[in-house]
């Protein structure tokens, strides 16, 4: 039998020696501990959101640029499928921010412990409502609902002039809606001819009954709010309801025929929020994360265009916020916030059941 001598054997070891030398220490499933980047945080952070492609693909690249070494890893999904996801993901959070979602939606999260505290750089410039007592989420944003047409299909005359007109059969299969179970919006626009009925009658039945009407006149209820945007510009539908500013998002970024209706008895106004997930694996580069996409100059990025978004922060420099912000039309509705929270699952369902389809 033959035997190495030593210098065979030092190459034969070689190729062991210096994978062992370069690779880096193995990281436990669930654990916090993570090499750093050369930014000096976790070499990436997860961000489950429903802003849209437009907003999450434009912050990836910003934040990457001033944190070298950090990589953003983002989910698009609707606000609920956002809660979803991180309660069935309690015992192993995947994510580490989550950016966007009503109020209502980041309580229920901080009740079931599924955040963590952390009180921003920014969090004396807003008022304090807009923020949880715990510091566990705080509102980035003002999200006001509206009604929008596609003015190729509607005119002016036309077009609705309130929430009520929409269950008017005379739009009879012109709207094409947002499919409202997972959707805050929806949920929220809802809720505004809810808690009316309510504050009118003393009870929801004026507001089944408009809903009723609503689903006779839909021709379609999609998946996204992209899908909806698609179709309308495609002229499938005439007539829609959603958020302010992402209908000026469409018109300005794509040029799409849509014309916005300030609705007369008062728009939902939806605090859109931000927090850091509980036990997600990369904390530091997620407070990074947290303050890059909530400072004033992303504030003031995010109010202009394309993006219009509302913000919420009082120290942004007046001469860096966009003369459209100066011309806003909408009322707020006074809402129950309370009573959405304890019922709004209730009457969803009721809807999911009696309404849908049945019009």
């Amino acid at each position: 039998m033959k035997t190495l001598k030593p210098w065979c054997l030092f190459l034969a070891l070689l190729p062991m020696i210096l994978v062992s030398g370069c690779s880096k220490p193995e990281v436990e499933v669930g654990s916090r501990s993570e090499s750093k980047s050369e930014s000096g945080l976790e070499e990436k952070v997860v961000v489950y959101s429903p802003h849209g492609k437009e907003i999450l693909g434009e912050f990836k690249e910003l934040f990457e640029k001033e944190h070298p070494g950090t990589i953003v890893e983002f989910l698009y999904l609707s606000s609920q499928q956002c809660l979803e996801r991180v309660r069935n993901e309690k015992a192993n959070p995947l994510a580490d921010v989550w950016w966007g979602a009503s109020h209502t939606t980041f309580m229920t999260a901080a009740e079931e412990d599924l955040l963590d505290p952390y009180s921003p750089s920014w969090a004396d410039q807003i008022e304090a409502y807009q923020h949880d007592p715990e510091d566990r989420w705080h509102a980035s944003f003002l999200s006001p609902e509206i009604i929008f047409y596609n003015s190729d299909k509607v005119t002016e005359e036309e077009a609705p002039k309130d929430w009520s007109d929409l269950a008017d059969p005379k739009y009879d299969d012109r709207l094409i809606l947002r499919f409202p179970l997972p959707s805050d919006t929806m949920r929220t626009i809802f809720f505004g001819m809810i808690d009316r009925s309510i504050k009118e009658t003393g009870d929801a039945e004026k507001a089944f009954e408009w809903m009723n009407g609503v689903d006779a006149n839909t021709k379609d209820y999609l998946n996204g709010g992209e899908q909806v945007f698609r179709k309308m510009a495609q002229r499938v539908g005439d007539i829609s309801m959603w958020t302010l500013s992402d209908i000026m998002l469409q018109k300005s970024k794509y040029d799409y025929p849509f014309e916005i209706v300030y609705p007369s008895s008062g728009s939902p106004v939806i605090l859109d929020g931000i927090a850091v997930v509980k036990n997600g694996k990369h904390p530091e580069a997620a407070k990074a994360y947290y303050e890059f996409v909530t400072s004033t100059t992303s504030a003031a990025r995010l109010a202009n265009e394309p993006y219009y978004r509302i913000p919420t922060r009082k120290d942004i420099p007046e001469e860096d916020l966009p003369d459209w912000m100066g011309d806003l039309q909408y009322t707020p509705q006074e809402l129950d916030w309370d009573l959405y929270r304890e019922k709004m699952n209730d009457w969803m369902s009721r809807w999911d059941t009696e309404i849908k389809g049945q019009g």
